[in-house]
């Protein structure tokens, strides 16, 4: 996923931007969890951060009204304890959810005694305060589940054509995949080039040169947070 908007790879992710786009889409609309977290659930993650991306938080934080939402570009890890984060990093993000989509992964982890959650892309956040113990920054985060409904309509009314389709008898259909089965079709069969390139359009405002967390591609620009007008996906 960190291909994309790569220059030096973009035949590669380009050439499968119709299998890309429905993959995408089964991670969006994940079928088998769709309840919120608690709020108030706090959630921990250890990074390191120059000196210049603290600084952005720090600015962030002294706003009192309409706080600049930002947004995670990728899946990430964190725990529910927060010794096991404070052992990672120069700085821990404190986060507490208001109002989110989270996974607890700790059956699904090589590593369950961290109590690993998966926070979503796309999910927002804002920054509440920025703190230091001199040897480590305390980074509060308030977590909240914010997109646009602008481009939904027209993925979910977009009928599928006759050259793929999925029956009710489909043993995906019969564990609840239906109606995501459907709209994937939608997507592969449509060949319609003004919509494709708006996909393409749509997939260059999303390009992922900086992760807040830490993870700094090569050609990175902390200045390039994707803010709340990523949201959508």
């Amino acid at each position: 996923m960190r291909l994309i908007g790569s220059q030096e790879h973009e035949q590669e992710w380009r050439s499968n931007i119709h299998t890309l786009g429905p993959f995408c889409l089964l991670l969006w609309d994940y079928p088998f969890d769709n309840k919120s977290t608690e709020p108030g659930t706090m959630f921990y993650h250890g990074a390191n951060l120059s000196d210049e991306s603290i600084s952005v938080f720090k600015k962030d934080c002294l706003q009192e009204e309409d706080k600049t939402k930002r947004s995670f570009p990728a899946f990430t890890s964190c725990s529910r304890n927060r010794q096991i984060a404070e052992l990672y990093g120069n700085v821990l993000f404190i986060m507490t959810v208001k109002y989110a989509f989270t996974v607890d992964i700790t059956t699904f982890s090589q590593y369950p005694d961290e109590e690993e959650e998966l926070l979503s892309p796309g999910v927002c956040f804002t920054v509440e305060r920025v703190e230091s113990n001199g040897s480590k920054y305390m980074i509060h985060l308030n977590l909240i589940q914010q997109y646009s409904q602008a481009n939904r309509p027209e993925i979910n009314d977009h009928p599928p054509n006759n050259h793929l389709t999925f029956d009710n008898d489909n043993r995906l259909s019969r564990l609840g995949f239906g109606d995501h089965l459907n709209r994937i079709a939608a997507v592969l069969n449509d060949n319609d080039d003004d919509y494709i390139n708006n996909y393409l359009s749509t997939v260059d405002d999303l390009t992922l040169d900086f992760n807040l967390l830490g993870c700094t591609l090569s050609d990175g620009d902390p200045d390039r947070f994707r803010d709340g007008s990523d949201k959508d996906w």
